[in-house]
């Protein structure tokens, strides 16, 4: 299904709440995606709209690569975004927020 920022998912009906997609910006970026990666800018219209997003993600990732301010950025980013998958049952305990107890205890 190709994105169009202005319909809802659930009934194909216009949507105007939330976060507001400007329509002039989105054309602005089927036209940045149609430069990078070669292709109509009809082509990126028919994209789904996880692929244009992941699309965009990465175009916008490699553009800030080739400066040493976009590396910078980058950087500060991937300390931004905290990559631990587990918790930190100690320090969670330090505030009073996790108790241990035995299997079968309720």
């Amino acid at each position: 299904m190709p994105y169009d920022p202005r319909k809802s998912r659930d009934n194909n009906t216009t949507v105007n709440s939330g976060r507001k997609a400007n329509f002039f910006n989105v054309l602005g970026d089927i036209t940045y995606l149609s430069q990078k990666m070669s292709i109509s800018p009809d082509n990126v219209w028919k994209l789904p709209h996880s692929h244009y997003l992941a699309y965009m993600r990465w175009n916008r990732i490699f553009d800030l690569q080739q400066s040493e301010e976009g590396r910078e950025v980058l950087k500060w980013f991937d300390k931004v975004q905290n990559p631990r998958t587990k918790a930190d049952y100690g320090s969670i305990r330090k505030f009073g927020g996790y108790q241990a107890k035995e299997g079968g205890e309720k």
